[in-house]
């Protein structure tokens, strides 16, 4: 039994990384085209949000617009055995680090308007999913609250999405407090014009690849870590039948 001296680390974890809302929100453009980008190869090797038959713009203003109804249209993602990996992780760092207990799981789930009792139905199928290796608490936290003090105080790893918007929202904050040790996990896309062969030959030439550079420049303020985007994304069939 943990003592209540002994301290967890905070994971952040947003539902938009527990639940593929990208997917959702294709499905409210248009279910049928959105099932064939599933089943399509690319989809979970994607360099950026942007898909055959469907106009970016629209995408973009649904996909800032999504609400419950995007929720219910939305699928889980490989996030799930990712957050219980790294929860092993810190158990075991914690064997050899006194006075700390593991991680607690923090999902948020701004911009979301739940009721109490989706809140509840949702806080209880993740601690089934989380096999009992860590507790699990939702929280609601608006992007603006979610200073670089905050975080450096209650989170060890942080799981998001649309990160770099984030990051541009906290830049003044950023320059006086930096959170390295602050681990953030974040998918491997391009948000903003995804490079040409040209244009990415001619960066990789002149110095690394654009990703590497979003990972080194960041680095002094953020442990930033760009992983696989499948890792945001929904079960695809192989995965579903493993």
């Amino acid at each position: 039994m943990s003592s209540k001296n002994e301290k967890r680390e905070g994971i952040y974890v947003e539902l938009d990384v527990l639940l593929d809302t990208r997917m959702g929100t294709l499905k409210r453009i248009n279910s049928d085209l959105a099932d064939k980008i599933a089943l399509s190869e690319t989809y979970h090797s994607r360099e950026h949000d942007v898909f055959d038959g469907i106009d970016p713009t629209q995408f973009k203003e649904v996909y800032q617009n999504r609400d419950v109804l995007t929720l219910s249209m939305s699928l889980l993602t490989n996030a799930i055995p990712l957050i219980r990996h790294l929860i092993s992780q810190l158990g075991e760092q914690a064997i050899a680090r006194p006075f700390h207990d593991g991680g607690e799981v923090f999902l948020n789930y701004y911009p979301y308007q739940l009721s109490r009792e989706d809140v509840d139905e949702i806080q209880k199928a993740m601690t089934i999913w989380m096999q009992g290796i860590a507790p699990v608490t939702l929280i609601n936290i608006p992007p603006n609250n979610l200073t670089p003090s905050y975080c450096k105080e209650n989170y060890s790893l942080m799981l998001m999405y649309e990160y770099a918007s984030w990051i541009d929202m906290h830049a003044e904050e950023f320059a006086k407090v930096q959170i390295p040790d602050v681990t953030l996990f974040v998918p491997a896309i391009y948000f903003e014009k995804k490079p040409t062969e040209e244009e990415l030959k001619g960066m990789v030439k002149e110095s690394m690849h654009p990703m590497q550079a979003i990972e080194f420049l960041a680095s002094t303020i953020i442990g930033l870590k760009l992983i696989d985007v499948m890792h945001f994304s929904i079960l695809s069939k192989d995965q579903k039948t493993a």
